[in-house]
């Protein structure tokens, strides 16, 4: 039972929100612009969505035990209560039902994981490229998009619809590469002495502050914008006002160095990012992203520990 717990507290369950709400947005932009009714096929896919960061997040720990042997030396893989090559193989088990799962919804659905594992690849070798590293890790991300509209249309789309969900990736890139921008700040230790080069390892820390500061403001801007534009005034401006105190308070903590903090508003403005987004078709989805925060708060109350 102890192989169990340490493997379910190593997924780290508040971040599975991010893969979570990514999928989210696929489906209901999907749905929003075909005109379809939701389906119980749907609840498939938003299940694979979340999982797979916890299960992902494994094979993470595994690749970086170096770096989290400073930075996180109190997290289970690195302390040994959670065996490397069992929890590898569980791990890899769940991914193989995961991929089963997906193919009986649509054999299509393969395309954004062989995909998104490709990136998740990369940038195991390019996190030490700075910019190029969080880009690749957005690719990564933004793939849990693009696995919520194929799975919930039920095949590849085309013409128009190809372009919306390229387009939709692309707009949604930037919320997953500032939050893995943002989560340097406290790995900055450990990737030192792993010799990766991110921005936060070579630049005197008002640049990549700078950096966050501009992208929180300007994306989240963008959103408000393109929420007003389509959700109405009224939607807009809740949306712009929302995303305005969560960028404040995680910027606030970064500068503060308050990284363990920082980790929880960093994941809770990546989720309402992606989830103000869909304010454009309905206000209901503001209530959703407010769901979100309290449900990640609560569940990161299960990490008071900053080491792990």
């Amino acid at each position: 039972m102890k192989f169990f717990y340490y493997y379910i507290r190593s997924m780290r369950l508040y971040y599975c929100f991010v893969t979570g709400a990514a999928t989210l947005t696929g489906v209901a932009a999907h749905r929003a612009s075909s005109g379809t009714p939701w389906s119980g096929s749907d609840a498939a896919v938003l299940a694979v969505g979340f999982l797979s960061w916890g299960v992902n997040q494994i094979f993470n720990d595994a690749g970086n035990l170096r770096e989290d042997a400073v930075n996180a030396p109190h997290r289970p893989m690195v302390t040994g209560r959670l065996p490397k090559p069992q929890a590898v193989m569980l791990s890899a088990v769940l991914m193989l039902m995961l991929g089963v799962v997906s193919c009986m919804i649509s054999f299509w659905t393969l395309l954004p994981i062989a995909v998104g594992v490709l990136f998740n690849l990369l940038y195991a070798v390019l996190k030490g490229v700075p910019v190029l590293g969080c880009a690749v890790y957005g690719g990564s991300i933004v793939m849990c998009t693009a696995y919520g509209w194929i799975g919930s249309s039920g095949g590849l789309p085309s013409g128009r619809g190809l372009t919306a969900l390229a387009t939709l990736c692309l707009l949604l890139l930037p919320a997953h590469l500032l939050m893995c921008h943002n989560s340097y700040f406290k790995d900055v230790e450990g990737d030192r002495a792993a010799g990766k080069r991110t921005l936060q390892t070579l630049c005197a820390p008002s640049v990549s502050l700078g950096i966050s500061t501009v992208v929180s403001v300007l994306y989240g801007g963008l959103i408000a914008f393109t929420v007003f534009r389509h959700g109405g005034p009224a939607t807009g401006t809740a949306v712009a006002g929302w995303l305005a105190l969560l960028s404040f308070w995680n910027l606030r903590t970064l500068f503060g160095k308050k990284y363990h903090a920082a980790t929880l508003s960093n994941c809770q403005l990546c989720v309402a990012l992606n989830l103000c987004f869909l304010c454009r078709f309905s206000a209901w989805w503001l209530a959703a992203a407010g769901a979100a925060f309290l449900a990640i708060t609560v569940i990161f109350r299960w990490y008071p520990d900053e080491k792990e």
